[in-house]
């Protein structure tokens, strides 16, 4: 799951760290100057939970749900 933020990915990383979930940051440049893109790997039952928290931290983040069909190793997020 990828969410971008004009504003507010910093704030979008520590919501999803404090729930427990792996998430990597990383800045980038938008059609409106920069961006934060927040991406995590989650389990598809954990998505309504992750897009509360990013709508929470930022309502007007763009988000992706990509499939991974296969994750070695890693940090799923909360048990």
């Amino acid at each position: 799951m990828r969410a971008i933020s004009q504003s507010d990915g910093e704030e979008i990383t520590s919501a999803l760290r404090q729930a427990g979930y792996g998430v990597t940051e990383m800045v980038g440049g938008g059609l409106a100057g920069r961006v934060n893109v927040v991406t995590t790997v989650v389990k598809r039952r954990d998505i309504p939970a992750i897009m509360a928290l990013v709508s929470e931290a930022d309502e007007a983040a763009f988000v992706t749900v990509d499939d991974a069909n296969r994750v070695y190793r890693g940090h799923l997020g909360p048990a």
